[in-house]
């Protein structure tokens, strides 16, 4: 846990200016996730699919998004979904991101993936469309204050999609709610 805190600091420059180095950070994040640290697995995973401070390597950056994922570091496992529903830098394979987008629902009640799961429900796309379920997920996720999910919810509202009777009043009080959650 030290290394990644101290990682963080270096990488972010919390420490000052002085001691902003991305380059030790990147070492320290190396060390933690020798010892399996869940974030810092992740978030070395980003700067591998970035290429921020390194040569950009996406094999090497979902294999250590796979190990945070298979921790259950939520993140990972959204990222690592989305990843596997695009067949980007994985092979596509949706099954197994809906494992992993349900995991981060059931066991951790994640808002970003009610959030995700209700949006795939909706569209129909990478599963058979149940727009019953996808309400209510999207409506849980609401209630669980995640701003997209308030921000879908005063679109379709808005547009009157999915079956729901347009209402602009409802619209805006979703509207509303996202300002709140983002001041």
């Amino acid at each position: 846990e030290g290394c990644y805190q101290l990682g963080c600091m270096y990488f972010d420059g919390s420490l000052g200016a002085d001691l902003h180095d991305e380059l030790e950070a990147i070492k320290l994040f190396k060390k933690a996730c020798e010892k399996n640290h869940p974030e810092a697995l992740y978030r070395l995973s980003k700067i591998y699919l970035d290429g921020r401070s390194v040569r950009k390597d996406p094999s090497i950056a979902m294999e250590l998004l796979k190990k945070g994922a298979d921790q259950f570091f939520c993140p990972a496992m959204m990222d690592l979904a989305e990843h596997l529903l695009n067949g980007q830098f994985v092979p596509l394979d949706q099954e197994k991101a809906l494992r992993y987008l349900i995991v981060a629902r059931e066991l951790w009640n994640y808002p970003p993936a009610k959030r995700r799961i209700a949006q795939l429900y909706l569209e129909g796309r990478q599963c058979p469309q149940n727009i019953k379920k996808g309400l209510e997920l999207i409506c849980e996720a609401a209630n669980d204050n995640d701003i997209e999910a308030n921000e879908v919810l005063s679109n379709i509202y808005q547009e009157g999609l999915y079956g729901v009777e347009a209402d602009p009043e409802e619209a805006e009080n979703y509207r509303t709610i996202v300002q709140l959650l983002k001041e």
